[in-house]
């Protein structure tokens, strides 16, 4: 089968997460029941920045126009 024909699939990025101080506590995790995803919409909507070179990279995406701020 063409994985274009599979079914969307997803995973964790780490990029936002928003959670109460007080969950996190009771919970030990940043993922519960409630999760609404933030998709992004393309790898230049998840950049992970970690080094000199991907601040570059980042800038240089920024700069292209490929994604609007």
């Amino acid at each position: 089968m063409r994985s274009q024909d599979l079914p969307a699939a997803y995973t964790v990025n780490g990029a936002l997460y928003l959670i109460s101080p007080a969950t996190l506590r009771n919970t030990y995790d940043f993922v519960g029941d409630d999760v609404v995803p933030l998709l992004m919409e393309g790898p230049e909507l998840s950049i992970d920045i970690d080094t000199e070179f991907d601040w570059l990279y980042a800038e240089a995406v920024l700069a292209s126009g490929a994604i609007a701020v």
